[in-house]
């Protein structure tokens, strides 16, 4: 195993855990369903080790809209740049809905 998918798989157990998803089969590659999954979300994880910013190809984009209407889920797209911080991308409508329902359960 080569130390960049090492530290591939090491970013995606770290997700599952955190996220309580379960790992697909080769990584999402033998039934297009992504890195991660559940019964709510899939989630595709890449690490940008040589990059200092955030950048998500449009390739990957595209992939994950067509998984997400594949699999009824909703998609997230987790990176973990060159200084090891990690950060998830997702649809702005969906971030709404749970940064609006997190609101809510603060101020109760």
């Amino acid at each position: 195993m080569t130390n960049q998918r090492k530290v591939g798989d090491q970013l995606e157990n770290t997700v599952s855990t955190l996220l309580e998803m379960k790992g697909t089969r080769g990584s999402g590659a033998v039934r297009d369903d992504s890195d991660l999954i559940d019964n709510y979300s899939l989630c595709e994880c890449k690490v940008k080790n040589t990059q200092t910013g955030i950048t998500m190809p449009r390739g990957h984009i595209d992939k994950l809209k067509s998984q997400s209407i594949k699999w009824h889920r909703e998609w997230i797209y987790v990176t973990e740049l060159q200084e090891g911080d990690t950060y998830a991308i997702l649809p702005i409508d969906w971030f709404a809905e749970i940064y609006n329902e997190w609101k809510e359960l603060k101020s109760t």
